[in-house]
C-alpha cells in the first residue's frame, strides 16, 4: 500500500514538473555598461516569483537567460557590485515563448537603487507571422468587456466571431475544429463564457502554422494562461510605477511654474 501512494506521488510530482516546464516561457538579454557601451560579465539578472529569485549572471559575452517563467507580468532587476541596481517592470512572458530584452544598461555608482524603467513596448524577439500575443492589458483596453471568443476575434486575420458571440471561426474552418487549452490543459466544449476577460492572464493565438506539440489541428489554436497571484502583484507595482512617475512630473512642472 505504502508502495502504491509513493508511486502516485511520485508520479503527481513529475507531471506537474513537465506541464510546468511545457508551459513556461524565458527572458533572454544583454547587459551593457552605459558610459563605455562595453559588456558586463557576470552581472545578476533575475525577477523574484513569491520569495524565490530566479535568474542567473551573465555570461562572457553579457547575456543572460532566466527561466523557467510561468506566463505572466514581471519586473526584471539588473545588479553588479560597484553600479546602480535596474529595475525593469512591465516585461510580459508568455508559455513556449522567449521575450527578449537587448542592450539593457546600467551605470556606476554603487549598489543604491535607481528608477523603475517602463517597459515602453513590445520586447524585441522572433515573429511568427501565424501566432497573435494577447496580453491581460490589452484585453483591459478593449473598449468594452467582452467575451473569450470576442477577444481572440480582435485579432483579425480572418478570424470572426457570430453574432451572438458563441461561434468562431478562424479562416473559414469549422467551430468545433478549434483547440482551446487553459494552463497547458485541453479542454472541449468550451463556451465564450467560461473563461472570464479578467481571469485571463495571457492568451496566444494561432490562426495557421500551428506547432505540432497541439496536434492535428485544422482551425485555430487558443491557449489561455489564467491569472495568478504574482500577475497581482507585478501588475499593482506597475501601476503604482507610473502613477509615482507622473507625480513626480507634475510636481516638476509646479515647480517650474512658480519660479516663472
Amino acid at each position: 500500500m505504502k508502495k502504491k501512494i509513493l508511486l502516485l506521488v511520485f508520479a503527481a510530482i513529475s507531471f506537474g514538473g513537465v506541464s510546468f516546464a511545457q508551459n513556461s516561457g524565458e527572458i533572454n538579454g544583454k547587459v551593457y555598461d552605459a558610459s563605455s557601451g562595453e559588456i558586463i560579465i557576470g552581472a545578476n539578472v533575475y525577477v523574484e516569483l513569491g520569495e524565490t529569485k530566479i535568474g542567473g549572471a551573465t555570461d562572457i559575452n553579457g547575456r543572460f537567460t532566466v527561466k523557467p517563467l510561468p506566463p505572466g507580468t514581471y519586473i526584471v532587476k539588473v545588479s553588479f557590485i560597484g553600479y546602480t541596481e535596474k529595475k525593469i517592470a512591465g516585461i510580459q512572458v508568455y508559455a513556449n515563448q522567449v521575450t527578449y530584452l537587448n542592450d539593457i544598461k546600467i551605470s556606476e555608482g554603487g549598489t543604491t537603487l535607481g528608477p523603475i524603467e517602463l517597459s515602453s513596448g513590445p520586447p524585441i524577439g522572433h515573429k511568427n507571422p501565424n501566432l497573435v500575443q494577447i496580453s491581460s492589458a490589452k484585453i483591459h483596453e478593449l473598449p468594452r468587456t467582452q467575451n473569450l471568443n470576442e477577444i481572440v476575434a480582435t485579432v483579425g486575420g480572418g478570424t470572426y466571431v457570430s453574432d451572438d458571440g458563441q461561434t468562431l471561426h478562424v479562416r473559414g474552418a469549422r467551430p468545433n475544429s478549434n483547440s482551446y487549452y487553459i494552463d497547458g490543459v485541453l479542454v472541449q466544449d468550451i463556451n465564450s463564457s467560461m473563461v472570464p476577460s479578467n481571469a485571463i492572464g495571457s492568451m496566444q493565438v494561432y490562426v495557421g502554422g500551428v506547432p505540432a506539440r497541439y496536434g492535428d489541428v485544422t482551425g485555430g489554436v487558443i491557449a489561455i494562461e489564467t491569472r495568478t497571484y504574482f500577475d497581482d502583484y507585478y501588475e499593482a507595482v506597475y501601476l503604482n510605477s507610473l502613477y509615482e512617475e507622473a507625480a513626480k512630473k507634475k510636481k516638476e512642472k509646479e515647480a517650474a511654474e512658480n519660479k516663472e
